[in-house]
Parts: structure tokens; C-alpha cells; sequence
């Protein structure tokens, strides 16, 4: 992918186009039809967030304590293009 720059970036998605069926992974949402699809060198990536949030203590200057905060996470998960193709509805640029 050519940057506004001009300059030449490595493993960058370009969205492609987006779901046609549902799909996902045990401990994610869903990729619902419509979900976006991108095109990550010579596969296709779908990004998943996660259902349930990990738990991280992190220190609070302020009060001077550990607090829990808990996160979310996002997960990229790669298609063969010939497996997921048939089921993308591809945009036209």
C-alpha cells in the first residue's frame, strides 16, 4: 500500500469488502453480514472483539493504590482469500 506520503507500507489492511454470513470465534462477537473485510498481504483479515474483558491492576498515583481496570481486545484472524472469497461482497473503488 502506497501511504499519503508516497512511501510503501508493509502489512497494512486495505479494506476489500465486507461479510455476507455470519462468522466467528467462541469468546468473541459475532462478524455479523456487513462486517468489514481486509486484505492483509496474501490473506484476508477479519478483526473480533473479545466478549469478556481481562483485568489488569494498574497503579493510581493520585490515591496511591493498585486499582483493577478491566480491557477489552480486539483480534485479527486471517482467511485463506479462496476460503473466505465466496462469502465477501467486494467494494468497488
Amino acid at each position: 500500500m502506497i501511504t499519503e506520503g508516497g512511501y510503501y507500507q508493509e502489512n497494512t489492511p486495505v479494506l476489500i469488502g465486507e461479510l455476507t454470513v455470519k462468522t466467528g470465534l467462541k469468546g468473541f462477537h459475532a462478524a455479523e453480514i456487513g462486517h468489514p473485510v481486509f486484505e492483509v498481504n496474501d490473506r484476508y483479515v477479519i478483526f473480533l472483539k473479545s466478549e469478556n474483558p481481562i483485568s489488569d491492576r494498574v497503579f493510581n498515583k493520585q490515591s496511591n493504590s493498585y486499582e483493577s481496570q478491566l480491557y477489552y481486545y480486539d483480534i485479527a484472524v486471517p482467511y485463506y482469500k479462496k476460503t473466505l472469497l465466496p462469502h465477501i461482497k467486494l467494494t468497488t473503488i
